[in-house]
């Protein structure tokens, strides 16, 4: 659901990549979409030993799932298929303030398989593409006030605990006035 959300300091993420209690921890950034469909930034760990259909250039995900720095992997309900281009739109089409990313091109490198959740529809990218083409933007104007990726700031935070009890006590650390801890169901 598009929704504004206040950006989480970046020393979130790195706390928590190296919290004793975390087995891994992946940022997401919002704000992106295309035809509709939600682009968003996040990290190889997220997708890490996922099922993803690559195209005959499997060889290049050796390094990043991603494939390159702009390289996108999709949901299976996306409708897109290995080696379309993707041009995103910040915000919402119809939207104060929604425009093109008429520089910014991703291209999907992989497929993930049919889930039943909300990543069938998600567009998934290199969260450092995100920052970068947000951060060139804030530095050609500062107008949109909307939503910010101010230096590696992030939207949410997929935390994978190392244990139920562990799980427990990270939501109790991070129920605090800056960040907000939650169990999904």
């Amino acid at each position: 659901q598009p929704s504004l959300l206040p950006v989480l300091p970046h020393h979130y993420l790195d706390e928590l990549k190296q919290h004793p209690l975390v087995e891994s921890a992946s940022p997401l950034a919002f704000g992106d979409s295309y035809k509709g469909m939600p682009i968003i930034g996040t990290d190889d760990d997220l997708l890490r030993g996922r099922d993803i259909q690559y195209g005959n250039d499997s060889q290049n995900h050796k390094n990043s799932v991603f494939g390159s720095d702009y390289g996108a992997v999709v949901g299976a309900a996306t409708g897109l298929v290995v080696g379309d281009k993707v041009t995103p739109i910040h915000g919402q089409v119809g939207s104060e303030g929604a425009h093109q990313h008429e520089a910014v091109n991703y291209i999907v490198t992989g497929v993930l398989p049919t889930s039943g959740d909300a990543w069938d529809k998600a567009i998934l990218v290199p969260i450092t593409a995100v920052w970068a083409v947000h951060g060139a933007e804030e530095h050609e104007s500062h107008a949109d006030d909307e939503i910010h990726h101010h230096g590696g700031d992030v939207s949410a935070v997929v935390v994978k605990p190392k244990s139920i009890a562990g799980a427990y006590q990270l939501r109790s650390q991070y129920r605090t006035g800056e960040s907000l801890a939650v169990f999904p169901g």
